[in-house]
């Protein structure tokens, strides 16, 4: 028996929006996981990504037809691209009545009932990690068996939503394989150029699991609060075989807080300096989480960007939005990481449930005076399961009819929020203004000629300037 995976089709306007000129190509990281895992196990199992177009509806019809011992397709499901994923379902239920068709990923585990009733197509739905529940539920299906007793699953049955017993969450790591990348052509994947300095570049995962509470996120929800981390020896000897096998040149540590644990991060560092992996990598993390020491370190072990999430220059939007942080740790932190030389990418929240004109315009200023080298402004977004959904539900500007579509995060045609103290136009002005403030000024663009020291440089910069430009309009 055969499992395909699939990473669904979806057009990079509806993916990107206006930040299509910088659209960037990476490794569906959970169905990747997947794959490498079942394959682990001695699975037969085949991995299509479609992002590069190589591929069409009729060509994944075609293969369906043709391979008769094709008997499971997985996908991940995520709320911006729910519908692209559903008529992938489609599509293989038409041609293949017989195959099961299995999601997992955020959106899927957030909603279940609601993914499995809008989409009838799917016969299962993996709930959070899916390693392990996966391959228990292709074994049954494999041995034509009931998988009523397979964890961490939901489905229909008889019309009735039926939910499995909890899978408990996969406490060492390490048990799993490394990333399999010998059948695809790693070179085609081309980061986002916010998140490269070197090519080829690679993402990576140190950890899962989030204890912070922040009202607009849900990684929590689906990867639990604990934080679990591969070792450091682990990541190390992945890292090693990136670099030899691969040619790997640079990393981007997708961790939403790379340095939550500041002494896993020292060891990492240590280790990667000690071996001698010269690789120039970036990272996420918050502004509670450094320190000039440990941001020496990072420095000294090849990080060369950092990506904060500052949200707000009003503290009563960062109480609102659960960040836990203050504007003084906001400064302190961006200080210390620019006397340490390490590029930054700060990220801003504007018209946040609540606030008005004055309150944007101080997180403008602050973005002005803050002067990361990236600068990117967002609108609330409201993802189910959220604390912020509920929190644009309470203050009346929440879009009941949006359609998943309208989550994509790098757009604002279609707004699921709107802040009843600006409207549609109100946001759309702000959110230009914000990108004209910061990009359009003398300071700004010397400071990025500055900055230029290889090819690579200019190349990265002209794509992240299409990308900008973009923003204005």
């Amino acid at each position: 028996m055969k499992t395909l995976l699939i990473e669904p089709l979806v057009d990079t306007k509806t993916k990107w929006g206006k930040f299509e000129p910088g659209k960037g190509f990476i490794p569906p990281m959970g169905i990747m996981s997947i794959y490498s895992y079942l394959r682990s196990k001695g699975k037969d199992v085949r991995f299509i990504d479609t992002q590069f177009g190589d591929f069409t509806e009729n060509d994944i019809r075609k293969i369906l037809s043709e391979d008769k011992e094709i008997k499971v397709v997985g996908m991940s499901a995520f709320t911006p691209t729910a519908y692209f994923t559903f008529r992938m379902a489609k599509i293989c239920k038409e041609i293949r009545p017989d195959i099961k068709v299995v999601l997992g990923g955020f959106h899927a585990s957030i909603l279940p009932e609601r993914s499995l009733r809008e989409c009838p197509w799917v016969d299962y739905i993996v709930l959070r990690e899916g390693e392990l529940t996966f391959l228990e539920l292709v074994d049954k299906i494999e041995k034509n068996e009931s998988p009523d007793d397979v964890d961490g699953i939901c489905y229909l049955k008889d019309g009735m939503f039926v939910s499995n017993k909890p899978r408990c969450f996969i406490e060492n790591l390490d048990d799993l394989p490394y990333s399999s990348y010998d059948e695809i052509d790693i070179s085609r994947y081309l980061p986002h150029p916010t998140q490269y300095k070197v090519l080829p570049n690679f993402p990576f995962l140190t950890q899962r699991g989030c204890p912070y509470n922040c009202a607009f996120c849900n990684a929590g929800i689906v990867h639990g609060k604990k934080v679990r981390s591969f070792s450091t020896d682990r990541v190390v000897s992945e890292l090693e075989l990136l670099t030899k096998q691969y040619g790997a040149r640079g990393v981007y540590f997708q961790d939403s807080t790379f340095t939550i644990n500041k002494a896993y991060v020292r060891e990492l560092c240590q280790k990667l300096i000690s071996k001698g992996i010269k690789l120039k990598w970036a990272c996420n993390t918050r502004c509670d989480r450094v320190d000039v020491e440990l941001l020496e370190l990072m420095k000294r072990a090849g990080c060369w960007m950092i990506n904060y999430g500052v949200e707000s220059a009003n503290q009563k939007s960062l109480d609102m939005l659960k960040k836990g942080i203050t504007i003084e740790q906001v400064e302190k932190s961006i200080s210390d990481t620019k006397r340490v030389g390490i590029d930054m990418t700060c990220n801003f929240i504007l018209c946040i449930p609540g606030e008005n004109a004055e309150m944007v315009e101080n997180t403008i200023k602050f973005s002005k005076k803050l002067f990361p080298d990236i600068a990117l402004f967002w609108l609330p977004i409201p993802f189910p399961g959220t604390e912020l959904e509920d929190l644009c539900k309470k203050d009346g500007g929440y879009k009941e009819n949006a359609k998943w579509e309208d989550f994509i995060a790098f757009d604002f045609d279609n707004l699921v929020y709107v802040n009843p103290n600006f409207g549609v136009e109100g946001m759309m002005h702000y959110n230009r203004k914000a990108f004209k403030d910061f990009y359009l000024n003398f300071r700004y663009i010397a400071k990025m000629f500055v900055k230029i020291r290889s090819l690579d440089d200019i190349k990265r910069y002209y794509n992240g300037l299409r990308v900008i430009l973009n923003a204005f309009v």
